[in-house]
């Protein structure tokens, strides 16, 4: 069998020898989200946050030493400041975890780091454009295999009739030549023997006498 292009033979591949494979994109949909997002500005973003951050536990601080006694502002913000830390703790680990996957997915790859960092969507529109062309494939692979079985099925449809019109044709023939020999009277022309005439005569002497 001759494959059309490589991305035929790898879906034909899969589906033959790993079929859980064979829907491997569907697999994948986290690809496409990564591919919009903007990693220096969500860099940015959470240095921001963590600036910010600091600002308010600076103001928290000020106030503890402030005069005024009754001012509530640092028992306030200091409830705020509590449940933003952590919220700002738990985005930040999960930035530098991005960033460590997306150092593995470079050195996978074969990418350099510091290209690949500055813009790991380049390299995942890759990816995407990859999976939208393998299931055009996929999908062109499966409407040619539905054809050769729909004319797999009207050719073994069709073996059966032409068999019994050969036998009508045989029929028909024999009908025909024993059709012609009954005109012709082929059939009823039997041999008659052959009468010597001498003995013929001899006979009706011997009759004359008696």
């Amino acid at each position: 069998t001759l494959f059309r292009s490589l991305l035929q033979y790898i879906h034909l591949f899969l589906q033959k020898n790993y079929p859980e494979l064979e829907n491997f994109p569907n697999q994948m949909k986290n690809v496409r989200a990564v591919m919009r997002v903007a990693v220096d500005n969500l860099g940015t973003q959470v240095e921001k946050m963590e600036q910010n951050l600091k600002k308010v536990e600076s103001e928290i601080e000020h106030a503890d030493s402030s005069p005024f006694s009754n001012d509530k502002f640092s028992s306030v913000m200091k409830e705020f400041y509590d449940e933003a830390s952590k919220t700002v703790k738990k985005v930040s680990d999960a930035y530098e975890k991005m960033q460590d996957s997306l150092k593995e997915v470079a050195v996978s790859y074969g990418e350099k780091e510091t290209d690949f960092m500055k813009d790991p969507g380049a390299f995942f529109g890759i990816v995407v454009e990859f999976f939208d062309d393998y299931e055009k494939m996929k999908e062109k692979n499966e409407k040619a295999k539905a054809n050769e079985e729909k004319k797999r099925k009207m050719a073994g449809r069709s073996a059966t009739p032409q068999k019994k019109d050969a036998a009508a044709d045989d029929e028909q023939g024999l009908l025909s030549k024993r059709g012609a020999a009954l005109f012709s009277g082929a059939n009823f022309k039997k041999k008659q023997p052959q009468i010597d005439m001498g003995e013929l005569q001899m006979l009706m002497a011997r009759r004359g006498k008696a």
